[in-house]
């Protein structure tokens, strides 16, 4: 009897515990309505910003969109709380290690000294702009684009929450046969072989080897015409066995490696990452208005504003399959070290060999209010690769070290732990679709759950998005409990 008692005493204390845990965890998101704008897919990760522009919190998800009535509490977004975050692992890296009482620190622009270079590289194939050779180029057949197009389609499906750009395809073996021998006639040499995949927006290499000369240059390129070419190399934190290259625009893409040696290069790639949405003309890419502002039209009112928006870095990296965009922030540590830390969504990606593919561009906004803005293949303020610090699905945060600085003129954003207060103004710059910048405003209606957002981690080894759920569960601030037809699930993220 008395056994009993107490098995079942020690059962009851394990219920309190864990439902005690649960609730603890329960309201780390800041619930935001949006006054003018919104989000859309790709804007997962985003800063949630106080008048100050300090990060707050980083967009989890929502059903909030440009599709949805504005300043309506049934429409909302969840970003997960920073000052929750900041006892997960960010004070190790931010804070040195001080994880009591209240920490903020305000925005700083980079020093120049820190500005990583952008090396300029030409080669034969360019210099003579010479077009692709047949008997030089592989060619994916109609049968492997067919099935890259529905495989595309049913991954989009499945990653209701990340936004998907490309889908990997399997590309035949370069034979030694295939590589193209170049001289410009002026002591410059090298071998060059072309892939052309019919219909491709972008176009990305994946290296199984890549036992090259130190002294040899790769580059990659889409026109033959261009001025230069992108240098391929691994990643501070890649391998020389498996990485992914830069990305270029259009369904041709040329590899050459600049070399004295008369024999093919010793490269092997083995996929390519086939890109099916062109940021730059993509629906998104119009939208303005009451849907999208646009941040150059606000940089007079809103002080410091043009130098936050250098610090906001569109995402692009490669998943399981697939090739998905988020948007993420440089930020600032206490001792302003000005380290490379990027802060992000734990949901766009927890893999260190995704954070090796990451692709981060900065400054592609337009040129001013409502102006224009530069093609996206043709920025070139971007980074390679990075590193995980933090992740945790608790707030869905994630912290990066990037493996480059960012350009030169980059902002790092400064941040508050302290706790915010309902009614709040917000603020969000985001990569919308993985298209150019925008900015939304807001205020904070509460403090919710992950209800309506299931923050299990994606194990990246399936086609199927786990961190979205339709679930009709009760919430705060309306969930899917609002007697509409929308899935909740994760529209502005």
């Amino acid at each position: 009897m008395y056994r009993n008692v107490l098995t079942l005493f020690i059962a009851i204390v394990a219920i309190v515990a864990v439902a005690g845990a649960a609730m603890a965890q329960e309201l780390n998101w800041w619930s935001v309505i949006y006054t003018d704008s919104s989000t859309e897919g790709g804007s997962s990760g985003s800063a949630l910003l106080n008048g100050d522009g300090q990060i707050t919190g980083q967009l989890t998800g929502g059903n909030a969109s440009c599709d949805v009535p504005l300043n309506d509490p049934n429409y909302y977004d969840l970003y997960g709380q920073f000052g929750k975050s900041w006892n997960l692992g960010l004070s190790d890296y931010l804070g040195s290690g001080k994880a009591a009482g209240d920490h903020e620190v305000d925005a700083a622009i980079m020093p120049d000294a820190l500005a990583q270079p952008n090396e300029a590289v030409t080669s034969p194939g360019l210099t003579m702009q010479l077009p692709a050779q047949p008997g030089h180029t592989v060619v994916l057949t109609d049968d492997a684009v067919d099935a890259a197009q529905r495989k595309f389609a049913e991954m989009s499906r499945a990653n209701i929450k990340r936004q998907m750009t490309g889908v990997h395809v399997a590309v035949p073996t370069f034979e030694p046969d295939l590589w193209e021998h170049l001289d410009n006639g002026q002591g410059l040499t090298s071998w060059r072989i072309a892939l052309r995949a019919p219909q491709a927006k972008t176009l990305r290499l994946h290296f199984t080897r890549f036992n090259i000369n130190p002294a040899d240059a790769v580059i990659v390129y889409g026109d033959p015409t261009a001025a230069f070419g992108k240098t391929v190399e691994p990643s501070r934190t890649a391998t020389t066995v498996d990485f992914w290259g830069p990305i270029t625009a259009g369904d041709l893409v040329f590899l050459e490696v600049v070399t004295a040696s008369k024999t093919p290069p010793d490269v092997t790639v083995d996929k390519i990452s086939y890109g099916l949405r062109q940021f730059s003309l993509t629906p998104q890419s119009t939208k303005e208005g009451d849907c999208y502002l646009d941040p150059n039209c606000f940089v007079n009112e809103m002080i410091g504003l043009d130098q936050l928006m250098n610090g906001v870095g569109q995402m692009m990296f490669e998943v399981a399959d697939g090739q998905a965009v988020c948007t993420g922030t440089m930020i600032l540590d206490e001792a302003q070290t000005f380290t490379p830390y990027f802060y992000t969504a734990n949901h766009c990606f927890q893999d260190a060999a995704v954070a090796d593919s990451l692709i981060t561009s900065f400054f592609w906004y337009t040129d001013q209010c409502n102006g224009t803005v530069q093609p996206w293949d043709q920025v070139t303020t971007y980074t390679e690769g990075s590193d995980i610090l933090v992740q945790s699905s608790e707030t869905d945060v994630l912290l990066l070290q990037l493996d480059q600085f960012p350009p030169q003129g980059a902002a790092y954003f400064g941040w508050t732990t302290a706790d915010q207060q309902i009614s709040d103004p917000i603020f969000v710059l985001h990569h919308p679709a993985g298209t150019f910048m925008r900015i939304s405003f807001g205020y904070i209606n509460g403090v919710n759950d992950a209800d309506d957002v299931n923050l299990d981690d994606d194990d990246d080894t399936d086609n199927v998005d786990d961190d979205t759920t339709t679930d009709d569960d009760d919430d705060d601030n309306g969930g899917d409990d609002d007697d509409d037809d929308d899935d909740d699930s994760c529209c502005g993220c």
